[in-house]
């Protein structure tokens, strides 16, 4: 069962693709490195256009927004496997 957390994170990404494409998480003092984009999906809050991810670990699965007015990372849900 997903666990909801909505806090911010650090993500790196990789600068030299086209599309948005994190590549690790650092959350709680944690590195996770991303083996697998699951989903990657847009949707709006009023005007914001907001990225939403599903990306996964070895250890967990992490639902992770990023805010494109903002420029945040939030990491929405984890799912520990």
């Amino acid at each position: 069962m997903a666990e909801i957390i909505r806090e911010s994170i650090f993500i790196e990404t990789d600068i030299m693709s086209v599309k948005l494409q994190p590549k690790y998480m650092i959350w709680r003092g944690r590195t996770y490195q991303f083996i697998s984009i699951g989903l990657h999906h847009t949707t709006y809050d009023g005007d914001i256009l907001i990225h939403l991810f599903s990306m996964i670990t070895t250890s967990a699965c992490f639902r992770i927004s990023f805010n494109t007015k903002t420029l945040f990372w939030t990491l929405e849900e984890v799912e520990w496997v």
